[in-house]
């Protein structure tokens, strides 16, 4: 879109909009906020201390401050912010190094996989 090269912390996944979005464990949220780019998003620092940035989205139903659970409903997929369509982008971040999203979920169970 901008004709720039920058790095892509996160995992995009192709949703309509209005799609349920899960949390991945139970945590807090110290997010729920908009801008620009990032749309409609949230922060959540989960229980074992790992960060997750939910992106793009619709709705929020959480706040900052609130503590979820795991496969709470915490918003819904959307178009907000810089994007090429609709879709849910997701970042993970363990000891405050990004990692690879897909890989980290499937090698640790205790992350709903039913995330979308």
């Amino acid at each position: 879109i901008t004709n720039r090269i920058a790095p892509h912390f996160g995992t995009d996944y192709a949703t309509p909009i209005g799609t349920k979005v899960h949390s991945l464990s139970d945590g807090i949220v110290l997010k729920s906020r908009y801008n620009r780019f990032a749309g409609n998003y949230l922060t959540i620092k989960h229980a074992d201390g790992n960060y997750a940035r939910y992106l793009h989205l619709s709705e929020k139903h959480v706040s900052a401050g609130e503590f979820i659970t795991k496969g709470q409903i915490i918003g819904l997929t959307g178009n907000s912010g810089r994007t090429t369509g609709p879709h849910l982008h997701i970042e993970l971040s363990v000891a405050g190094v990004p990692v690879d999203f897909e890989q980290y979920i499937n090698t640790d169970r205790s992350y709903n996989n039913q995330f979308i």
